[in-house]
């Protein structure tokens, strides 16, 4: 395997904030989304999204190259789980789903010629997306979006609710507050899988075969709205929607847009690689 391109940036235009990580080793390429955390809480100073990335991070390196989709989730989830427990936090995050350290991947395994991408973080192979979009985001995207358009219609400015995105971030409370209750569990409707130290496994994990005759791939976050087969064409399309649509309620209907002093909606990562 080789790097063709890579790119990282956090959401306020450092990477000090950034809690996405990118691995590259021998065995395994891979783009790490660490969930954002609304609780506030933070561990060592850091963001729970920043430690699981970390932990991943590492993890990944440390993971067997013959492991399976499934086994390399369970291995490094379970690294997730043993930090809680050596931190002594295990019964606390247990009970308390919003505090935990949560995030998704996209991992390109060498020895199985696979893509594994756990939920919203994206993967391009000869011009095939893979992501995964659950509906407690949609839920959450669509009220939003309905509360921005409400305000509009009322009088108010995009330009004076992209100062006021905290206040948005109230009135979806109800959503974000509740969403953590569905982390991991098996409701048929809400429920959701993510690397939490309590992973659950089900349709969020897809696992994509690469073709043979396809000698590239890319891995990137959900920080970038469409992803294309180079950097500078992924970059421009990203440039041009937050231009067009800084509060993501139309062309980019998010959970979130982007807040005052910030770069972008999100944090994002970008790695093109050349496969054997």
């Amino acid at each position: 395997m080789k790097i063709i391109e890579r790119f990282e940036m956090g959401k306020q235009g450092d990477m000090e904030s950034n809690e996405d990580a990118i691995v590259f080793s021998e065995n395994f390429a891979a783009v790490i989304d660490g969930c954002s955390c609304r609780s506030g809480v933070t561990y060592d100073g850091k963001t729970p999204g920043k430690i699981a990335s970390e932990i991943v991070a590492n993890a990944i390196k440390a993971l067997n190259p013959n492991a399976t989709a499934d086994e390399a989730a369970s291995f490094l989830d379970r690294n997730i789980n043993e930090w809680y427990r050596k931190k002594g936090i295990y019964d606390f995050v247990k009970d308390n789903p919003q505090a935990r350290c949560a995030c998704y991947y996209a991992i390109y395994s060498k020895t199985r010629r696979q893509v594994w991408v756990l939920g919203d973080c994206q993967a391009l192979i000869a011009g095939h997306l893979i992501t995964y979009s659950k509906l407690i985001d949609k839920l959450h995207e669509q009220f939003r979006s309905f509360i921005i358009r409400a305000k509009l219609l009322q009088g108010a400015k995009e330009s004076e609710l992209l100062k006021k995105q905290a206040e948005l971030r109230v009135i979806a409370k109800a959503i974000s507050d509740y969403q953590p209750i569905f982390q991991n569990t098996n409701d048929d409707l809400f429920g959701y899988s993510c690397l939490d130290g309590f992973y659950l496994p089900g349709p969020m994990l897809q696992v994509e075969d690469v073709p043979y005759g396809t000698d590239e791939i890319v891995l990137a976050t959900d920080g970038y709205t469409k992803v294309l087969p180079s950097l500078d064409e992924t970059e421009d399309v990203l440039a041009g929607m937050l231009r067009r649509d800084p509060l993501c309620y139309r062309e980019n209907m998010s959970v979130k847009g982007v807040m005052p002093k910030n770069v972008s909606f999100d944090d994002r990562s970008y790695l093109r690689i050349r496969i054997d």
